[in-house]
């Protein structure tokens, strides 16, 4: 019985220790419900009330009414700028709420009181919180009401609007925290504003100086999927913010469902969950620090010394590196390294010397520790160098066999696009992640010659774009997924030497052809062909048929069997002369599902999608056509679509040589056309094996008159061009200029040389 009424004393007298903290901070209290009146509030109203604007007579009663639940959702839901406000006042209130241990004469007097500090702690935490909760959802339930008599909430509204609520509270409870730490570490507010900012921003400033570190020392990093300003640091309140927030399923022009909502809600409960983990973590720290904390330590710049050491170290090594990626950066790299090591050392000293400046708050201690200049020099080079010769190899790292899962290899440049299951168009390497390559062996030898030559032939970041440098060789990306769960990456080149019969184990597999001519796409998929376009384009003629399910099937059974012949070692001694093109469009369906997948939001149901979205994407697939498809090059000529590579010659009407034009003539004409029988089209070098350094610098190109209209093959025009492989040429073509009259320009006009 005593223990209790000790207990219900304790609870008084915390209760009574909040209302006068609460009593204390009215100001505080008064600002925080201004802020949010002013929003929820006010501007809520003007809003609703001004939705329609000067048409609002035009308008209908149910346009008006969806207006207005969209500016309520903006406002209430996860588009709401008051997020600003919450993460203002999460820092504020924290700051505010302890500024007394920043003075010492205040400090003396709190210390004085009988009241102990986990209760003076606990207690000016909940006064924020509760300054927060009043203002906040006070404010919002007014809202509500106003929303409510404008016909401006339902059921979606207030579900996003609870969605909302939660994520601003854990927001504000997780930047409180960090807040809260800063304070506690700190006798000085402007450094304790610093160190807010150190946690907020150091992760993510650490991993984007290694990201840019990589990418300018590591040859074989694959850099594309990487954007810096996505790494976001796990620790901080806005990484968990952002990610229940992600994928979130709304377009700025429309009101979410409440199934949407109700769905989504489910998905961010979990980065919410560790939202409120961080703001616990960062809570126990404080506590700490605050038991901790010195009376002596007020107006300090650290209230803790040992942790200056320490984030002197974190904060100068790393500006250090930036300084010397920077260097190279400018200077373009090379072997000589003078300027990066200078600059290494300029800011070593700096941020050294001002660090401790703002440690002893005067400027006399500038070089009161000069040995940590060295130490973070030697810190800052031994990273600087890691990366820079690769000390920790990432460029020759090729997994072992049996840690290997599955492999995927992607040719960069390579012909063709795909679609999806739901008629959407991918020209990215996204296909080739569903690649499961059964030969690992020659992968893992590929990967080894490929990354050995590209450390050879690429000294430096500039080599990785350099034209030049890519001359003779393939660019590719390995994926190695791993039997741990992980997935490695890597991307290389390989010469035009490289073994052939190596080449084909990977290039002429199944698996490999599978996704690169990927016959399992939309149209070849049950009810998907009906209403698709079947296009043989060549360099003279595009000519297309309608098509159906049964003719796509016909058409995929005789490309399977030409599709036998391909391999490394076919692809790179022959050429395309032309392509099969796929052409259709989404069933209404299927858009409606991928419009789902993507996590965009829809009007509901099927039906009411239907009614608002009447726009559905094309798609178009590609496949390469050799003269040697016999199979498939039947079947283009049974439809009737069979075009050849060279025109005939009543097509004709100009021929350009080096894209120079030069003018007809019947006799040239014949000529030039019997030569091109030796020559291949340009686009046939696109995407197949072959080199540059394999092609004549000499262009021919063939003006061709517009076909007559024709509904069912369409029509073409334009011009067609050819290249000639090297010791190929034809010498007549080489002295073309000599026997076909030019044109020549005068005073800006073009006029005709008389033929010789």
């Amino acid at each position: 019985m005593k223990r209790r009424m000790q207990d219900m004393n304790l609870r008084k007298s915390f209760l009574t220790e909040l209302k006068l903290e609460l009593g204390a901070r009215v100001p505080q209290l008064a600002l925080c419900l201004l802020a949010f009146s002013l929003y929820h509030v006010l501007a809520l109203f003007l809003a609703l009330n001004s939705a329609g604007g000067r048409d609002f007579t035009v308008l209908g009663q149910t346009d008006l009414i969806a207006e207005r639940l969209l500016r309520s959702s903006v406002f209430f839901g996860l588009r709401s700028p008051a997020v600003f406000l919450s993460g203002f006042f999460a820092v504020f209130l924290s700051m505010q709420g302890f500024s007394y241990l920043n003075s010492r004469k205040k400090l003396d007097f709190y210390e004085a009181l009988p009241i102990s500090r986990r209760r003076r702690f606990f207690g000016i935490l909940l006064s924020g919180l509760l300054i927060y909760l009043l203002s906040y959802f006070g404010t919002k339930l007014i809202g509500f009401l106003i929303a409510l008599a404008f016909h401006a909430l339902n059921r979606a509204v207030v579900i996003e609007a609870l969605q909302q609520s939660i994520r601003e509270l854990v927001l504000f409870l997780a930047l409180s925290g960090v807040a809260l730490l800063a304070r506690m570490l700190s006798g000085n507010t402007l450094i304790s504003v610093f160190l807010l900012f150190f946690f907020l921003v150091y992760e993510f400033f650490v991993r984007a100086l290694q990201l840019g570190f990589r990418f300018a020392f590591y040859r074989t990093m694959v850099t594309e999927g990487y954007p810096i300003w996505l790494q976001t640091p796990r620790s901080s309140p806005f990484f968990y913010y952002s990610s229940a927030a992600a994928g979130f399923p709304y377009l700025s022009s429309e009101t979410v469902p409440a199934s949407e909502m109700l769905r989504f809600l489910q998905k961010s409960l979990l980065p919410d969950l560790f939202g409120v983990l961080l703001f616990l973590f960062y809570l126990m720290l404080s506590y700490l620090a605050y038991r901790r904390r010195r009376a002596e330590d007020a107006g300090k710049a650290l209230a803790f010394p040992p942790l200056y050491l320490l984030l002197k170290f974190l904060i100068a090594v790393p500006l250090a590196l930036s300084a010397g990626g920077l260097a190279y950066a400018i200077r373009g790299g090379g072997l000589e390294f003078p300027m990066e090591l200078f600059m290494l050392f300029l800011i070593s000293l700096l941020s050294c010397c001002i660090l401790e400046i703002v440690y002893h708050l005067r400027f006399r201690s500038l070089f009161s520790r000069p040995w940590d200049i060295f130490l973070v020099f030697l810190l800052s080079g031994l990273c600087f160098f890691w990366y820079r010769f690769d000390l920790g190899g990432f460029d020759r790292y090729v997994p072992k066999k049996e840690t290997v899962e599955s492999a995927s290899l992607y040719l960069s440049d390579n012909f063709g696009s795909r679609v999806d299951e739901y008629g959407d168009t991918d020209y990215g390497n996204d296909s080739f992640k569903r690649m499961k390559l059964r030969d690992i062996d020659a992968v893992r030898e590929l990967a080894r010659q490929g990354q050995k030559y590209t450390r050879s032939v690429e000294t430096d970041i500039d080599d990785r774009y350099s034209a030049e440098s890519a001359v003779d060789s393939y660019d590719f990306i390995v994926n190695y997924q791993l039997k741990n769960g992980r997935t490695a990456s890597r991307r290389f080149r390989l010469p035009e030497t490289v073994d052939p019969e190596l080449m084909d184990r990977v290039i002429g597999s199944p698996e490999y052809k599978e996704v690169l001519f990927d016959l399992n796409c939309y149209p070849f998929r049950k009810g998907r062909g009906e209403g698709t376009e079947l296009c043989y384009i060549s360099p003279s003629a595009a000519r297309s048929v309608p098509v159906n399910e049964e003719v796509l099937r016909e058409f995929k059974e005789v490309y399977q069997k030409d599709l036998a012949l391909y391999n490394y070692s076919f692809a790179h001694s022959h050429f395309r002369v032309g392509s099969v093109q796929i052409n259709g469009s989404q069933r209404m369906e299927d858009a409606y599902e991928s419009w789902l997948s993507h996590g965009y939001t829809t009007e509901g149901s099927f039906e009411k999608f239907q009614k608002v979205h009447d726009y559905i994407s094309n798609y178009s697939v590609q496949y390469p056509i050799y003269r040697e498809y016999t199979n498939t090059i039947a079947f283009l000529k049974e439809k009737a679509i069979w075009s050849e590579m060279i025109p005939e010659e009543s097509r004709v009407e100009g021929i350009e040589l080096n894209y120079r034009i030069v003018y007809q003539d019947q006799y040239f004409l014949e000529r030039v056309l019997k030569l091109l029988e030796k020559a291949v089209p340009e686009d046939s070098i696109r995407g197949d094996f072959h080199a540059v350094n394999q092609l004549d610098d000499m262009t021919i190109g063939l003006r061709l008159k517009e076909l007559e209209s024709d509904p069912d093959r369409g029509s073409s025009g334009g011009s067609a061009r050819y290249l000639f492989l090297k010791d190929q040429t034809p010498e007549e073509i080489r002295n073309l200029e000599e026997w076909i009259p030019m044109p020549y320009e005068e005073d800006g006009k073009e006029s005709e040389t008389p033929a010789s």
